[in-house]
């Protein structure tokens, strides 16, 4: 289940490809989590932190965006609302239900390199 983070989602820009790369890395530790049991306590430490990684990221698209004045910035920071709302909704319900750790870990993997290669490509032209 575990994602290579070198599969097409290099986008040329030096900063946001390393993010990239650690936000995968982060989502396959969750994966690992995952498929290892281990204790919701891990599991939650390590989503806290793979959702800091991704704030960080976001930001940093969103500034680039803004500071090169990139037509599609309202667009491209939708998705990254999008993502960070369902995030928070699933968290939210965390308690309630055990299947949503496998939920989050599998969302994130398909939404982050759906959005990499569909929408953050496009910010190579600022390259």
């Amino acid at each position: 289940m575990e994602i290579d983070c070198r599969e097409n989602i290099e986008i040329g820009l030096m900063e946001i490809d390393a993010q990239h790369r650690v936000i995968f890395d982060k989502i396959n530790e969750l994966i690992h989590l995952l498929e290892s049991g281990a204790s919701k306590c891990v599991f939650v430490k390590n989503l806290v932190e793979f959702q800091r990684h991704v704030l960080t990221h976001f930001k940093t698209e969103e500034s680039l965006m803004i500071e090169n004045n990139c037509k599609c910035y309202e667009h491209h920071k939708m998705q990254h609302e999008y993502f960070k709302d369902w995030i928070i909704d699933r968290l939210l319900h965390y308690r309630e239900d055990n299947q949503i750790i496998e939920e989050i870990a599998t969302f994130s993997k398909i939404w982050m390199k759906n959005h990499i290669v569909n929408t953050d490509i496009k910010l190579k032209l600022l390259n």
